[in-house]
């Protein structure tokens, strides 16, 4: 699957523009998405230069997304910018993001939850 993932909020605590602490189990349950074959893609609303520090971030945590604010697919129309996923996570969905052990348990259940 395709997994679209909010930034601030939802990975990290909110402190746009800088970078909150990590939320608990957030890249681990990345990499552990990642590892079963799932794409990851990082939907945020950070542009440039505000992206270079969260790419860093990242590698400092030995994780690399499969995309950043685009497709891990290709569409077939010019300019097409909607960000196409299986699953998207972010703090501001409705029903309310009900955190990382709530997508392990539903995406990786057999992973322990404890992060």
């Amino acid at each position: 699957m395709i997994f679209a993932i909010d930034f601030d909020g939802t990975i990290v605590e909110h402190e746009y523009p800088e970078i909150g602490p990590e939320i608990p189990g957030a890249v681990n349950t990345l990499k552990d998405l990642q590892n079963k074959g799932h794409k990851i893609i990082i939907y945020t609303c950070r542009v440039a230069p505000r992206l270079a520090p969260i790419i860093e971030w990242f590698e400092n945590r030995g994780f690399r997304p499969d995309a950043i604010n685009k497709n891990v697919v290709r569409r077939h129309k010019p300019g097409y910018s909607k960000i196409m996923a299986n699953v998207y996570i972010d703090d501001r969905n409705f029903p309310p993001f009900p955190g990382w052990d709530h997508v392990r348990q539903t995406f990786l259940p057999e992973k322990s939850i404890s992060c």
